[in-house]
């Protein structure tokens, strides 16, 4: 019956009957989530939501994961600056054919704007503008993973300079307690800028590229 995988409980109970025994099983269905549903003050695209579960659970996640679906949703609101996001998880069975509707009832609240800035390092550029090229300047809304994305673009043109093992990174130092504001750390290393240059017979651009891989490997490690 569990080969079956249609049940996600099973249990026996066997009893004595006139010349022989009685066994008994129940049976508890798996309800699969046949529908999920979002409501409350949302703050993001119904679509985008439903995308970020079916991507991370698929279409048909178990009810049981309901509290697990929850927890990422928690930490996609949050990467998209709403810090103190409320959700909760509401399972309704229903039957003919077996399912779950599974609804999200959600407070997403206030969205968090930058208030200040550290800048660790020397970007190569004035402050304000490499703030506002990675979206990370004071009074702009804080999404940490569009952040990042952007600090990841600018560490690729530092490298595409020669400055092979540029680094960047940001994170929280601080938010406020209604969660409407943060401070943030962004950490800069350029790195040296390098010149790779090669002696003896010649050989095509994208093999040298293949063979020694500093821009790919964003290092200049004497084994690479």
């Amino acid at each position: 019956l569990y080969s079956l995988g249609r049940f996600q409980e099973i249990s026996v109970d066997a009893s004595n009957l006139d010349g022989g025994v009685a066994l008994r099983y129940d049976l508890v269905p798996v309800h699969n989530v046949q529908q999920i549903e979002f409501r409350g003050n949302l703050g993001l695209r119904k679509s985008a939501l439903r995308d970020a579960v079916t991507s991370a659970f698929g279409r048909a996640p178990a009810a049981s994961r309901a509290s697990s679906v929850a927890e990422m949703l928690q930490g996609y609101y949050f990467d998209r600056g709403y810090l103190a996001a409320a959700i909760r998880p509401v399972l309704e069975e229903v039957h003919d054919p077996e399912g779950t509707i599974l609804t999200f009832e959600i407070e997403a609240g206030a969205r968090a704007h930058v208030e200040n800035v550290r800048v660790d390092g020397e970007p190569g550029r004035p402050r304000d503008q490499f703030l506002k090229q990675i979206h990370a300047d004071p009074g702009r809304p804080y999404e940490r993973v569009e952040v990042q994305r952007r600090l990841t673009e600018y560490i690729e043109e530092l490298r595409r300079d020669g400055r092979f093992e540029a680094r960047g990174v940001h994170r929280i130092v601080s938010q406020s307690d209604d969660g409407r504001t943060v401070d943030l750390a962004v950490t800069i290393d350029q790195g040296p800028e390098v010149t790779v240059r090669y002696e003896g017979d010649p050989l095509p651009n994208d093999r040298l590229e293949e063979l020694v891989p500093v821009r790919r490997e964003g290092s200049v490690d004497i084994d690479i």
